[in-house]
């Protein structure tokens, strides 16, 4: 699930930039984001592998 939110920040770095594995404060903010919505337990977890209502969160 952590992935997925990650992805929405790639547009904050460039291009080479977004090849690169995404900086600590940004893994940071992603957690922050699935703690939110309740989800922070799950942020190992594959979209796949959630329920329908916790993939619609994501």
């Amino acid at each position: 699930a952590l992935q997925n939110v990650l992805m929405g920040r790639l547009s904050f770095h460039n291009t080479f930039r977004s090849l690169l594995p995404l900086p600590r404060a940004d893994r940071i903010i992603g957690l922050e984001a699935l703690d939110r919505v309740g989800l922070a337990d799950r942020a190992l977890q594959r979209a796949d592998q959630l329920s329908g209502g916790q993939q619609q969160r994501v």
